[in-house]
């Protein structure tokens, strides 16, 4: 199993033989006050696998019938960290980015941005201290403010992943709504595998989180458990 997007650094089983096809959609309606969303980034389910034995970190990223939806090559010796998200693995047309605010930040502040318009999409930010006993994720909208938060499933998990085995794979909730009145609206669920990662992202299409914020916290676990 391989956790920062800071410092150096079966559905779709048949899919990652060879060059899978990308998923084409048709743009979805604009929401209020936001950049236009793609209907790719609307699914409910997603797939992240890594990809091993590569030269920096390469990840696709599938829907749940096993089509391409963004390939991830994350170049290595980054001081600021620059991940580009592509429609597939010729990188000839860039469809998001993720970036870090600062060079070293223990707070991990990530901003996930649309290429094509150059608009914020949401912005992520890791609770440092906390994260270092249970991983937690704070998730703002495209004007910074506060949606949800997306946390490890249990402390006693989380203990028993960081100090006793740590090949239990890793599950995390996705909540939104203010404090007190939060609701579920999605899931990271790793999958128990020898070699290579694979996430299955669960994602409530009514939830007020487009679908690049769970990918790109996807990218953000899976590259912290990899240092």
């Amino acid at each position: 199993m391989t956790l920062c997007l800071l410092g150096p650094l079966g559905a779709v089983m048949q899919a990652t033989r060879g060059a899978p096809a990308p998923l084409t959609t048709p743009a979805a309606t604009p929401a209020a006050g936001g950049p236009a969303p793609d209907g790719r980034w609307l699914l409910s389910h997603y797939v992240v696998k890594e990809r091993k034995f590569t030269l920096g970190r390469q990840y696709r990223v599938f829907d749940n019938a096993g089509r391409l939806v963004a390939y991830c090559k994350q170049k290595m010796f980054r001081l600021r960290e620059d991940i580009r998200f592509y429609a597939d693995e010729t990188q000839q047309v860039e469809l998001f980015r993720m970036q870090a605010q600062k060079i070293i930040d223990f707070n991990a502040s990530i901003a996930v941005t649309d290429s094509r318009t150059g608009q914020a999409i949401g912005f992520l930010r890791r609770r440092g201290w906390k994260s270092l006993f249970k991983d937690e994720w704070l998730v703002f909208d495209h004007n910074g403010n506060p949606v949800g938060n997306l946390h490890e499933d249990s402390g006693l998990m989380a203990f028993l992943r960081r100090f006793v085995l740590r090949i239990i794979p890793h599950e995390y909730d996705l909540l939104v709504g203010p404090p007190g009145a939060q609701r579920k609206a999605g899931e990271i669920k790793e999958r128990f595998q020898v070699i290579g990662d694979t996430y299955d992202l669960m994602r409530d299409p009514t939830a007020p989180v487009d679908g690049r914020i769970l990918i790109g916290l996807t990218i953000c676990i899976d590259a912290l458990e990899g240092q």
